[in-house]
């Protein structure tokens, strides 16, 4: 991974192993030499799910993919999901994988774990998994 810093990658493991300083050393790496990055954690991506609904359209949040080459999910998928976030996040992770952007994910949880209907949910889960190399931390 250090190897190539523009890997498209999903870190998962329990907390306190590094996920997040790893992912910020990356971040830096690309905030120097681009300023099409973009920094999302749990929080703020909610925040960004939740604006869409507000204005009921699910291409409000392909904007951020549309401006942005790098994107960074920083300690995702604890949130329990409704289906129009679901869609939107879906949508979200489609528009990367169309566009071939970077993505860079970190996670307590597994993709297994994800994928329960509770949270993502499958069909994200499987995007993902197109998307990234999958990294057990």
């Amino acid at each position: 991974l250090v190897k190539k810093p523009d890997a498209r990658v999903f870190l998962y493991g329990t907390w306190e192993t590094g996920k997040t300083h790893f992912l910020a050393a990356v971040y830096l790496y690309w905030s120097w030499k681009s300023d099409k990055v973009l920094y999302l954690d749990d929080k703020k991506l909610r925040d960004e799910l939740l604006d869409a609904e507000l204005k009921n359209d699910y291409g409000y949040i392909l904007g951020l993919v549309k401006d942005h080459n790098y994107i960074f999910l920083d300690d995702v998928g604890n949130v329990k999901m409704s289906e129009f976030h679901r869609m939107a996040l879906y949508q979200f992770f489609n528009e990367i994988y169309k566009n071939n952007k970077h993505i860079f994910i970190t996670a307590n949880n597994s993709l297994d774990e994800l994928a329960k209907e509770e949270y993502w949910g499958g069909a994200i889960c499987r995007r993902i998994q197109s998307l990234c190399q999958i990294v057990e931390f």
